[in-house]
């Protein structure tokens, strides 16, 4: 009788640990009835439930999306006088580059390379007479964005190489906006290509001044 009461114990001890329900559970499901119930709009509270993950699944999105446009706006789109990407490695520049880069460099291929546009022709003839001109750096070249400003640079007597013809260069880029990158990308590539068949460049913006030749300090350095 022992073993017996025992052994119903046992089942009826193991029954109801089996069936027993989730009282946590229960009093959140009832808890979200009597929030539900007592709120003039059920849906709204429904809305405000999912409304974490919802809204940071959005902004997951847009932050994705702003990402790939940034990126996208980086890339080089202009079309190139000649054939090529953005790329480090193998490059071709074209022999009318090549040819003016031997031509305007010291005999040991050192270089002062400047980007103008027609927006900045103006500045590139400064620059030349109150840095390049006084300190006798004779060892530059302009590189242009663009057939016109080459133009304006000719007429005053110095050296200019069209490099691409860009949409934009009758405009002053704002900062940081995809026409000043697409055109710092252009200023990147003109370097690449120099350094790509052994000249040693000193590129500069517009908007300095050169208070001696650096040149001879480079050619220590090195």
């Amino acid at each position: 009788m022992k073993r017996e009461s025992s052994s119903v114990g046992s089942r009826r001890g193991y029954i109801p640990r089996r069936k027993r329900p989730n009282l946590h559970v229960c009093r959140q499901w009832h808890q979200y009835e009597t929030l539900a119930s007592s709120s003039p709009s059920s849906s709204s509270w429904t809305w405000s439930l999912a409304g974490p993950l919802s809204m940071t699944r959005k902004f997951a999105l847009v932050l994705f999306v702003l990402c790939v446009y940034v990126v996208y706006q980086m890339l080089p789109t202009e079309p190139r006088s000649r054939a090529g990407e953005l790329t480090i490695g193998r490059r071709c520049p074209s022999n009318e580059f090549v040819e003016m880069l031997t031509h305007h460099s010291t005999p040991d291929n050192f270089i002062v390379l400047a980007l103008v546009d027609t927006a900045f022709a103006d500045m590139a003839i400064n620059l030349y007479e109150s840095s390049l001109r006084p300190n006798d750096i004779d060892n530059f070249l302009f590189v242009g964005a663009g057939h016109r400003a080459c133009e304006i640079l000719r007429n005053a007597s110095l050296p200019c190489h069209r490099y691409t013809e860009d949409r934009a260069t009758d405009v002053a880029s704002t900062y940081q906006s995809p026409d000043f990158i697409r055109k710092m990308n252009i200023r990147t590539e003109m370097i690449l290509d120099a350094l790509s068949v052994g000249f040693t460049v000193l590129h500069t913006d517009l908007d300095v001044v050169f208070i001696r030749n650096p040149i001879p300090d480079l050619k220590v350095l090195s």
